[in-house]
C-alpha cells in the first residue's frame, strides 16, 4: 500500500500544493503523467488525485483531495448614496472567500476598511477592492456618491427703510428647487415666519432690524440667504398723528379684494389718499362717513401709503396688498 500526502492540503485560487507519495519504487499520477514521488498542482476547484506505485510487479493506487478555497466576491456593496455638498456618507462592504483574511481598499484615496466615510465636494465615484492574505484573485464594486449643490439664497425687502409702523414685504429671488413649506424668515425683532417664499412683516419699534432666511432643497440641503438690514425710524412728528384728533381703524391689512377704513375725526373735513412706494396716487375719496370700503381688487400687489389729511393734520397708515 502506498501513502500520499499533500503539503498543504487546502489551497487558495492561484496557489500550488505539493503531491507526495511513499512506500513504492516507482510512481505514476493519473493528472499530467509525471512519474516522481512529488507532483507539484495548483487546482482552481477542490479536486481529487490518483497515484499508482509500482514496486516489483506489484502495483496499488491511493488517491488524495486537495481543497481549494472559494473565490472571492461581494455579498454586499452600499447603494449609491445622494448628499448635499459639505456632508458626509457612509460607504461599506460585505465580502467572502478566500482565506477569510479579507482586505478592503477604497480609491480614491486608498482608504483601507469594510467601513469608510467620505465626503467629496463633486460627484464622485469610489471602488473598493477585495483582497486576501494568501493571494486569491482580487475583485473590485464600485459606488457612485453623488453631490446635490446647494444654491445661494437670496431675498429683497420692499421698502428696506422707513416710518414705523413699516410694513415690509421680504420676497425670495433667483432661488429654484427649493422644498414646499420650507422657508423660514428671521425678521430681526425676535419673531418669524414659515411656509411661504413671500413674507410680510410689521415693525412697530424705530430700529435696525436684521432680517435672515432658510430654506431647505427638494434634496433637503438646507441653505441661509444673506442678512439684509432694515432700517425703521420714528416719524411720528411728521407723518402720524400730527394735530389731529384721530382713531382710524384699517382692516384686512394684508388684504387681497377690500379695505375698510374707519375712523373718527372730531368734525373735520379730510380727504383719504392711497399712493404706491413710488409716491403715485390710485385712489382719492373725501371722508364724509366714519366707514369707507375701497375696492382694490385692480390695484397691484405691494405695499401702499394710506393718508387721511384734515386742517389739523396728517394720519399715515402702511397697507399691504396680495395677491
Amino acid at each position: 500500500m502506498i501513502n500520499v500526502t499533500a503539503s498543504p492540503n487546502t489551497i487558495c485560487i492561484g496557489n500550488t500544493t505539493t503531491l507526495t507519495a511513499s512506500g513504492a519504487t516507482s510512481y505514476t499520477w493519473g493528472v499530467g503523467g509525471v512519474n516522481t514521488a512529488t507532483n507539484i498542482v495548483n487546482p482552481v476547484t477542490t479536486t481529487v488525485y490518483m497515484v499508482t506505485g509500482t514496486t516489483g510487479t506489484c502495483t496499488t493506487t491511493n488517491t488524495i483531495t486537495v481543497f481549494v478555497r472559494d473565490s472571492l466576491h461581494f455579498i454586499a456593496v452600499s447603494p449609491s448614496p445622494e448628499m448635499c455638498n459639505g456632508h458626509s456618507s457612509n460607504l461599506n462592504a460585505t465580502g467572502v472567500g478566500g482565506d477569510s483574511l479579507l482586505t478592503y481598499t477604497w480609491y480614491p484615496g486608498s482608504l483601507v476598511g469594510q467601513n469608510i466615510s467620505v465626503h467629496p465636494n463633486t460627484t464622485t465615484q469610489y471602488t473598493v477592492v477585495l483582497t486576501d492574505a494568501c493571494g486569491t484573485p482580487s475583485v473590485s464594486s464600485t459606488v457612485q456618491v453623488t453631490i446635490d449643490p446647494i444654491p445661494t439664497l437670496s431675498f429683497v425687502a420692499t421698502p428696506d427703510s422707513g416710518c414705523a409702523p413699516l410694513i415690509a414685504s421680504f420676497t425670495a429671488v433667483g432661488v429654484s428647487g427649493i422644498l414646499a413649506n420650507s422657508w423660514n424668515w428671521f425678521f430681526g425683532d425676535g419673531t418669524s415666519s414659515s411656509g411661504i417664499a413671500t413674507a410680510f412683516h410689521t415693525y412697530n419699534t424705530p430700529g435696525t432690524y436684521f432680517v435672515h432666511l432658510t430654506a431647505t432643497t427638494i434634496q433637503n440641503c438646507p441653505d441661509s440667504g444673506t442678512i439684509v438690514s432694515l432700517s425703521v425710524t420714528n416719524c411720528a412728528g411728521i407723518s402720524q398723528i400730527s394735530g389731529l384728533n384721530s382713531n382710524i381703524s384699517v382692516y384686512p391689512n394684508p388684504t387681497s379684494s377690500v379695505l375698510h377704513v374707519e375712523y373718527e375725526m372730531a368734525n373735520e373735513k379730510s380727504t383719504l389718499v392711497l399712493t404706491d412706494m413710488l409716491g403715485n396716487t390710485v385712489k382719492q375719496v373725501p371722508c364724509n362717513t366714519q366707514h369707507i370700503t375701497l375696492n382694490i381688487t385692480d390695484f397691484s400687489e405691494g405695499i401702499y401709503n394710506l393718508s387721511i389729511s384734515g386742517t389739523a393734520g396728517v394720519v399715515n397708515k402702511r397697507v399691504v396688498i396680495v395677491r
